[in-house]
């Protein structure tokens, strides 16, 4: 099985890194369909920004959402 790889423009809002979509999805592990699902789904799951009709989520909360979500 083969990753489709990711290659980020570091893409930063107010200093810190925006993640696209599928930088988002990669980051992740999920699909692009199952991230809007958690999204509609999940009240903590980032917000994402949006910067003309193309989101953008902030890799610091990704990596927050991501560790609360950690089973323990």
């Amino acid at each position: 099985m083969s990753k489709t790889r990711v290659h980020s423009k570091e893409i930063k809002i107010e200093g810190k890194a925006a993640l696209s979509l599928k930088e988002t999805a990669y980051y992740t592990g999920l699909s692009k369909a199952v991230l809007w699902n958690v999204r509609r789904d999940d009240s903590t799951f980032p917000k994402p920004i949006f910067l003309s009709k193309n989101p953008k989520f902030m890799k610091e909360d990704l990596i927050a959402w991501l560790r609360s979500k950690k089973v323990k």
